[in-house]
């Protein structure tokens, strides 16, 4: 591929810094930084329009024609906006806000323009821990405020929206997959000169861990769900004696916190507490549950997902759905007050499906399970090939969509731009990863030989792997 020159190179990494500081403050901050601008105009309609202008400066903006994932969100946008475009007159304002499920996929389709030349996506990935640990020793601070002291900042133009306001959910999706990028060795860097406050750096990063994780699983059932299920998958795919060792240490704390059994109220009405989790737990999958307000929030959940499979797949709305700017609460009346702001389902799927009937969600089901194959055909190559790096990359890949499924399917988290825009800077991430993986070996996995060596080819097991892109040598032992 070719090396764009200087001047577009650096207007395309400045545009991927600030998507990475934008992403620092959907993580800590959540719905309080969505909504700081002015107006119409918030963080992510900005970083939008910019990402526009830098693309439309280059040369050449192409993404590689073979690549289904691209294609498929394309045909899902173009349904999308079919079914936008007939409520503008109507709606205004609101069509616009809810069609960001389909058109923040601008992220993604950006993030594969940017990182494909230069071959950038690699170092994405080993650029990730100091981030990472940046949000380990900040998150705790919001949660406990915002949810243990029932503190909140109200910020310009939007005194009802506080500073601070942090989803449980969104939270264990970062949680998830740092976990995830540690368990898969793609944390472990050495250095030779390692910097004094690192082992000071990792006990706050432990507590900020610990102290978070409490918070979100206990006021949370997808919260919960998303962590476990992204820890099993990397269980299964990517097995080794880091994660057994992690495992260990998880079960000794999860038998001190019950002993302990300390209780803490948060101001969701819920506790921080063993028989909190076990609640959450039970709740989940049955109707046995003691608590009568987690009751009612499940039984609204399913009332209302049942309402919109029975207009849209027995009903009128069968192909079109309901369009784009519609108030489904309220439309479907399930809406919970007057001022309530909860406009979709607590589902993803059934969101795409009640507005743009099953047309939309086939189409939605057709993207993500592309984007799934594409991972994990990557996987099985890089295992097929000993190629530690790539397998670590991929499980993480894999572990971290699951997490954000899980969150999608429990809240509104695509619909809104601190979980729809981390959403879609991952799936462009992940398919220029793929991208880089297949060309990084000079032929296509797929018409690759197992009997042959490509290029950066390593022993399959405990080998020191180096990464393709980079100088650095990683542990993957």
């Amino acid at each position: 591929m070719k090396r764009l020159p200087a001047r577009q190179l650096d207007l395309a990494t400045l545009w991927l810094r600030l998507l990475s500081l934008a992403l620092m403050g959907y993580a800590c901050l959540g719905r309080g930084f969505a909504h700081i601008g002015y107006a119409s105009v918030y963080t992510g309609e900005i970083l939008l329009l910019l990402g526009f202008v830098v693309v439309c400066l280059r040369r050449n903006p192409s993404v590689p024609a073979h690549i289904a994932v691209v294609w498929l969100w394309a045909t899902f946008a173009f349904w999308g906006l079919v079914r936008s475009l007939p409520y503008f007159a109507r709606y205004g304002y609101d069509v616009m806000r809810d069609a960001v499920v389909w058109g923040y996929g601008l992220f993604a389709l950006f993030i594969i323009i940017f990182t494909l030349e230069d071959y950038r996506a690699p170092k994405v990935i080993q650029g990730m821990m100091p981030w990472m640990r940046c949000f380990l020793i900040v998150i705790p601070v919001p949660l406990l405020l915002f949810y243990v002291f029932n503190i909140t900042l109200p910020i310009p133009f939007f005194p009802s929206v506080s500073l601070f306001d942090v989803r449980r959910g969104d939270t264990a999706v970062y949680l998830a997959a740092i976990v995830a990028f540690v368990l898969t060795g793609l944390g472990s860097q050495p250095r030779k000169h390692p910097h004094p406050l690192t082992p000071l750096t990792n006990v706050l990063c432990a507590i900020g861990f610990i102290v978070s994780a409490l918070i979100v699983i206990s006021a949370s059932r997808g919260a919960f769900m998303a962590l476990l299920l992204s820890l099993a998958t990397v269980a299964i795919l990517r097995p080794s004696a880091r994660l057994i060792l992690a495992g260990a240490i998880a079960l000794v704390l999860a038998i001190v916190v019950a002993c302990a059994n300390p209780t803490i109220k948060l101001s969701t009405g819920r506790q921080i507490s063993s028989s909190q989790v076990v609640e959450n737990v039970t709740s989940t999958f049955s109707h046995t549950s003691g608590d009568v307000e987690m009751e009612e929030a499940r039984q609204w959940r399913i009332d209302w997902w049942h309402s919109i499979i029975h207009y849209t797949i027995d009903g009128p709305y069968f192909w079109l759905g309901k369009g784009f700017g519609v108030d489904l609460a309220s439309d479907d009346g399930f809406a919970v007050s007057k001022d309530d702001q909860t406009r979709s389902p607590h589902d993803a799927c059934l969101n795409i499906l009640a507005r743009t009937g099953v047309v939309g969600l086939c189409l939605w089901i057709l993207l993500q399970g592309a984007f799934v194959i594409l991972v994990f055909r990557g996987y099985l190559a890089a295992r097929r090939y000993g190629a530690e790096w790539w397998i670590s990359v991929n499980v993480w890949l894999l572990a971290t969509w699951v997490a954000f499924t899980v969150n999608m399917a429990f809240d509104v988290y695509l619909e809104s731009p601190q979980g729809g825009i981390p959403f879609w800077s991952f799936i462009g991430l992940g398919v220029a990863l793929a991208f880089t993986q297949d060309t990084s070996y000079g032929t296509r996995f797929r018409a690759a030989r197992p009997s042959s060596r490509p290029p950066h080819y390593r022993k399959p097991i405990g080998a020191r792997m180096t990464c393709p892109h980079s100088s650095n040598r990683i542990n993957i032992a």
